[in-house]
């Protein structure tokens, strides 16, 4: 029996969770305890929607006009790959179809199962949070070395990968830690999978989910991040030789990218 995903929500129409416009499954539960977190309610695995393949099946098929033939299916979270074993029919059922499909997760974990997902997914949204092992422990409570060898994984099956990091004030955002970043994604041919690094200024727009959950936001005192600075540090990127699209907002890169300019 196919066992439904434990969801928070479904978008139907995102526009930065991939390439072109995307059907966003939002998982429910993480093992990270992310300092900026956008997403707190959908942390815990409990009390999330059950969405059946079948489910699943009809609103990608209602979607399909709409994705053309860039869009896709994206599975956020919350960490998709916490339910890897029931992530699988999903990215089957979007491959029998022709549907794009990408997962947005930290790589924090390489099971049988997490390896079959990502082998059938088209493109992995790796999100490395912080390029220090310790700055990564102490904004996470995580490991940035799980992190690394779930990309070294995509790069041993070729697996294309758009990097991630959200910029934070005091915590990412200075040039230093952005070219820890480089040198970590130029070891071991990790750059001949990563098409693109997107720079994700952080925002305040989730504080009223931390209200309405009764959690104090670890980042309440921290300002959101000017995208002027962001863009800076972008352009260290692309001096480093990796495609970096600009930022004009806080939400999202730009579709034209500042790659060799």
């Amino acid at each position: 029996m196919i066992q439904p995903l434990n969801t928070h929500s479904i978008q139907t129409l995102g526009c930065v969770n991939g390439p072109g416009l995307r059907m966003v499954v939002f998982c429910k539960g993480c093992p990270l305890s992310c300092a900026y977190c956008h997403n707190p309610d959908t942390r815990s695995g409990k009390g999330g929607t059950p969405l059946p393949l079948e489910d699943f099946v009809h609103r990608l098929k209602r979607s399909r006009p709409y994705l053309g033939k860039k869009g896709g299916v994206t599975f956020s979270g919350g960490e998709p790959l916490a339910q890897a074993a029931q992530l699988i029919p999903f990215l089957q059922h979007a491959k029998d179809q022709g549907v794009h499909t990408a997962i947005d997760t930290a790589g924090l974990t390489l099971t049988d199962s997490v390896k079959a997902a990502v082998a059938l997914s088209d493109l992995v949204l790796l999100d490395v949070k912080h390029a220090d092992k310790a700055g990564f422990h102490q904004l996470t409570k995580g490991n940035l070395e799980q992190t690394l060898g779930f990309l070294d994984f995509c790069v041993l099956i070729a697996k294309p990968v758009w990097i991630r990091q959200v910029i934070v004030p005091g915590i990412t955002m200075n040039e230093q830690q952005i070219n820890l970043l480089a040198d970590l994604l130029d070891e071991d041919n990790r750059r001949r999978v990563i098409q693109r690094i997107e720079l994700l200024p952080f925002h305040r727009t989730a504080d009223h989910k931390y209200e309405k959950m009764g959690w104090e936001f670890p980042l309440s005192q921290t300002p959101a991040a000017d995208p002027e600075e962001v863009n800076v540090l972008a352009r260290v990127l692309v001096g480093r030789g990796f495609p970096v699209p600009a930022v004009t907002t806080t939400l999202q890169p730009t579709v034209l990218g500042i790659a060799g300019t």
